[in-house]
């Protein structure tokens, strides 16, 4: 990214990196825990995504909407997870899906995006 706005949003998007670096190994043991497998690659990671491939480039003006959009695209899918697991009646996952929806979505860093917008 590049223009006057890097070093404040250059922070910000670390620290949403690092709340999505949390929840990844969460989720990731939850899923062995279910007698499922962890793939991790970023290879691997890409090809499963559900997310709309990552819409931003150069300036803060282009950045920010793509997280944004991005963060909100992956709240609604968490949302969409913990009612599964509920009908599932998988309460386990359920709680760590509403735990990671907190921080994905409502969180002072999306309305901190939402501000930049």
């Amino acid at each position: 990214m590049k223009g006057p706005e890097f070093i404040a949003l250059h922070k910000l998007f670390d620290d949403v990196a690092a709340s999505v670096d949390e929840y990844v190994d969460l989720i990731a043991e939850r899923a062995v825990q279910l007698g499922g497998t962890a793939d991790g690659t970023a290879r691997q990671v890409a090809e499963r995504s559900e997310l709309d491939e990552y819409s931003g480039s150069g300036n803060a003006a282009q950045h920010v909407p793509a997280v944004a959009d991005a963060l909100a695209a992956f709240g609604k899918m968490v949302r969409q997870a913990i009612a599964a697991a509920s009908g599932a009646e998988d309460q386990d996952s359920a709680d760590i899906f509403t735990e990671v929806s907190r921080p994905a979505f409502f969180s002072p860093r999306h309305r901190r995006l939402l501000i930049w917008i």
